[in-house]
């Protein structure tokens, strides 16, 4: 079943709010419960009256544990979660809204035997206040209400009825960090069951946690949790995953009509669908998460970045190494980001799979450089997967280790000592003159061989980092230590003739080849954004020479983010030609020309100017305003909005007034047969 049904019963239990059971119980022991003086809890009895008073109504108590806790349940002595929802003669919800700190510690022998009267279970049922309107939950600070954290649970969950089960929560609209599940599922097969290893539903923030449980559900299942409509970072899961409709190793699904974000997650743990799918429509497996058809008139945002899955996803299911979508066709409302995310090639036949709502139509795979790519299982433990995703993550704290030969993909916690990795490019100076081989992702300072080839009536000249020499040698040896791109530049070789014999200037007699020809490469201005003017000293330049270009700024042309690059080649890598602090008119100097060279300046940004509309004698509206175009139609048109590089940004069928979210840009916006220009 999918869980978005919740999203209606929680419109439903906002009514009774937090009510509370009318239970009275008093702490006997050490704290306060406030942040600052924390309810101590070292014992299973301690953790049971901890429950009674916050069940009883004291929702935001604080607590930390100060020690391992043994609750050793069983169907004799299941747990009863501390605030959840429960379905009897009425309609109850009951949210925990305080800070729960597990300082490292664990609790195991966590028990729970549900029935059909009970939505949701866990160590805790409901984490965070929800808001009906948007199912979130914040304090007067800004910050999430409820807090779990610094903890590891262990036990066994079994469900008999429509439950969500989850090792710390049924429903997250908190905070949950650095935690940990060692719970192990087991869900009837004739029931009903959302099952998640740290929660079932996540409307807030998980951050840093993992499942190592085996997680199995009669329909939606996720090793973070089943579905996901808040944010995901820096999680990974380990455990099995067993399901039977739509499962994966972060997130069984994204949230219908909500923002799901999953940031630098893997999965290593084995996916499995139970049983063959009888309609197969909906069924689906991913190594990351699964996005279904929009059933609601809320758009779906989903974005998926710096994410691996290494594990082997099996059944007879429609299955994709990082994420399924519903084929473009079926809705319009899902807008899905997928970006550096990788997958084992042996775990599924692509990672970005497009999937209809016909059993019989496998669907089409979309795997392209930079969005979604399969690896060997060399390029996971080589570092060359390690590389990418840290790539993804700039800056020095990284987020991605490896101890390369030890551990098998990146992780968050290296095995042993982190290894360094760089990327080393090689590349030909002209892709006609000859071929180059060596690169690719090497430990620090370890010994890299590149090579060069020339093809048929070339030869090498040299090897050169920034325009610097480094060796005349076909085959060039050096250790690592930094990432670098090498050039081989190639030359044609001079032919010659011989000349009739006779007396050179020495008086010698013989036969001599001429120098060989000399060579010119063009100057190219790529790209120049308003507010910049680039020229250049020269258009052609003599091989081996340099050229100047000067770029000059309208004053109030703002360039705190601005570029200006060059690269060699065709096939180049863009370089800096100055500091992007403190930019000042000037010349910029390229020495030791060996290729044509292109010149952009990219990313000045010009004032603001008033936001753009128009409106037409029919009624059609259409205007740009804080990040989105506008679009008023008295009746029913085809919409569609086109980026200036021709990227369809949007294409709906719409009437009355809708808004579209766009980036900072000019947009082209037909509305049936009328066609208008935006600037947003």
């Amino acid at each position: 079943m999918r869980t978005r049904i919740f999203t209606l019963l929680v419109a439903f239990l906002a009514i009774a709010g937090n009510a509370v059971w009318g239970q009275e119980t008093s702490w006997t022991g050490e704290g306060t419960g406030t942040p600052e003086d924390p309810y101590q809890i070292s014992t299973p009895d301690e953790l049971k009256a901890f429950r009674d008073l916050v069940n009883g109504g004291d929702a935001d108590a604080c607590a930390i544990l100060t020690a391992d806790i043994d609750l050793e349940g069983n169907s004799e002595n299941p747990w009863t979660p501390i605030r959840y929802i429960s379905q009897g003669d009425f309609l109850d919800i009951l949210s925990y809204t305080g800070t729960f700190d597990g300082d490292g510690h664990t609790i195991s022998g966590l028990y729970i035997s549900d029935d059909e009267k009970n939505y949701g279970s866990g160590l805790f049922g409901v984490v965070g206040v929800f808001d009906v309107m948007d199912m979130t939950s914040t304090g007067s600070d800004g910050s999430l209400q409820g807090v779990i954290k610094n903890l590891t649970v262990k036990g066994n969950f079994i469900s008999k009825g429509t439950s969500a089960l989850g090792g710390i929560c049924a429903y997250n609209v908190g905070t949950i960090q650095h935690c940990t599940n060692e719970i192990t599922t087991d869900i009837s097969f004739s029931g009903k069951g959302n099952v998640g290893g740290i929660c079932a539903n996540n409307f807030g923030i998980i951050t840093a946690c993992v499942n190592n449980g085996t997680i199995q559900s009669s329909t939606t299942a996720g090793g973070i949790c089943a579905m996901n409509s808040g944010t995901i970072e820096q999680c990974y899961n380990a455990g099995e995953i067993k399901g039977n409709s739509n499962i994966g190793g972060i997130s069984g699904e994204a949230g219908d009509g909500y923002e799901s974000v999953i940031k630098n997650c893997y999965n290593s743990g084995n996916i499995t669908f139970v049983t063959p799918a009888s309609d197969g429509a909906s069924r689906t497996a991913s190594g990351i998460c699964c996005i279904l058809q929009s059933m609601t008139s809320k758009p779906t945002q989903v974005e998926i970045t710096n994410c691996h899955n290494y594990g082997k996803i099996s059944g007879e299911v429609r299955k994709a190494g990082i994420c399924t979508v519903p084929n473009e066709k079926l809705s319009d409302r899902i807008e899905v980001t997928v970006s550096n995310s990788y997958y084992l090639e042996s775990t599924a036949e692509a990672g970005f799979l497009y999937v209809s709502n016909v059993a019989s139509e496998v669907g089409t795979s979309n795997d392209q450089p930079g969005l979604t790519e399969s690896k060997t299982e060399t390029e996971f433990a080589d570092g060359t997967v390690l590389y990418l995703l840290q790539s993804g993550n700039p800056g020095d704290d990284k987020v991605w280790e490896q101890t390369i030969g030890t551990d098998k993909y990146p992780v968050f916690d290296a095995s042993s000592t982190p290894s360094v990795v760089y990327q080393v490019t090689v590349q030909p100076n002209d892709a006609t003159m000859g071929t180059t081989a060596g690169g690719g992702v090497y430990v620090a300072n370890e010994e890299a061989t590149v090579t060069a080839t020339p093809n048929e009536g070339y030869e090498l000249i040299n090897w050169t980092i920034d325009e610097e020499e480094q060796s005349t040698e076909t085959t060039y040896i050096f250790n690592v230590t930094e990432s670098v791109t090498l050039i081989a530049n190639f030359q044609k070789i001079d032919e010659g003739g011989e000349d009739e014999p006779g007396d050179d200037d020495q008086g010698n007699t013989g036969i001599h080849k001429p120098q060989r020809p000399i060579k010119y490469y063009n100057i190219y201005v790529d790209t120049i954004c308003p507010g910049l003017n680039v020229e250049v000293s020269k258009d052609v330049v003599q091989e081996g020479h340099q050229v100047s270009a000067y770029l000059t700024i309208q004053a109030e042309c703002d360039t705190t983010g601005m570029r200006f690059e060059y690269k060699r080649g065709l096939f180049g890598y863009w370089k800096d030609l100055k500091e992007l602090e403190g930019v000042q008119p000037g010349e910029y100097i390229i020495k030791n020309i060996y290729t044509d060279i292109y010149i952009r300046a990219l990313d000045a940004t010009l004032p603001e100017e008033e936001p753009t509309g128009i409106e037409d004698l029919e009624g059609i509206k259409a205007y740009a305003k804080d990040g989105s175009i506008y679009i008023y139609t008295p009746n029913r048109e085809e919409v569609t909005i086109i980026s200036m590089s021709g990227a369809i940004i949007k294409h709906a069928e719409q009437v009355g007034l809708q808004s579209y979210n766009v980036s900072k840009g000019i947009y082209i916006v037909r509305i049936g047969e009328k066609v208008f220009k935006l600037k947003n």
